[in-house]
């Protein structure tokens, strides 16, 4: 999507609230597959809490760095700005 399209906005998982995906993958395997895949936010996540600790998991284990974290939030936080969600006043 960002190499080959050249796309640098914010991506979005379809909806993760699918059992099939988590009775095939674990929630570490998820989140690392969204890592490397440079998707920005998870959309409907069936169980927030586990994918929060996934990702800390991945970043402990050095799955994910944190510099991708870093990036993802930015990316999430200029579109909010961008749209008026946001003001830099607070």
């Amino acid at each position: 999507l960002r190499e080959e399209l050249g796309y640098s906005g914010v991506a979005i998982t379809d909806g993760m609230d699918v059992d099939e995906l988590t009775a095939q993958y674990s929630y570490t395997e998820i989140i690392t597959g969204i890592f490397n895949a440079d998707i920005d936010m998870v959309l409907n996540p069936d169980n927030l809490g586990e994918y929060v600790s996934a990702a800390e998991k991945a970043l402990e284990d050095g799955e994910i760095e944190e510099s991708q974290l870093d990036t993802k939030v930015r990316r999430v936080l200029a579109l909010k700005y961008q749209k008026g969600l946001i003001n830099n006043e607070e």
